[in-house]
């Protein structure tokens, strides 16, 4: 594995930004921080020499839309064994009072979908 994370920092993975695969049970190179991205069902272990979360990302050229989350924020401090996660949002179809339109949102439920985007229900007849 620590093979794998030098071949990492210098090839298409690092790009010269200074991020890496890491392996808990090798030691990290000096100026490199291990911290764990969770992102799309997967964990995985990373090294950075960047100073904040969002530079992180950045040097992975990890693309995030507008509506995606990220915890901590991106300017948060890159500390060792952070856990970093990042919350994709999805796109739908809302219908509403004969409109319609594409809209991202993190909500698990229907309802919760139109309480965040502000439609109120109301009994019909």
């Amino acid at each position: 594995m620590a093979v794998l994370a030098l071949a990492l920092v210098q090839g298409r993975a690092g790009e010269g930004k200074g991020v890496a695969l890491a392996s808990p049970e090798e030691p990290f190179p000096q100026g490199l921080v291990p911290f764990v991205l969770y992102d799309k069902g997967m964990a995985l272990h990373l090294l950075s020499s960047a100073p904040t979360v969002g530079g992180a990302l950045d040097g992975l050229q990890l693309r995030l839309n507008e509506a995606d989350l990220v915890s901590p924020s991106r300017d948060a401090p890159l500390t060792p064994g952070l856990r970093v996660v990042v919350r994709r949002a999805k796109h739908v179809l809302l219908q509403v009072d004969g409109g319609q339109s594409w809209v991202p949102t993190h909500a698990v439920s229907v309802g919760d979908l139109l309480a965040e985007r502000g439609v109120g229900l109301r009994a019909l007849g």
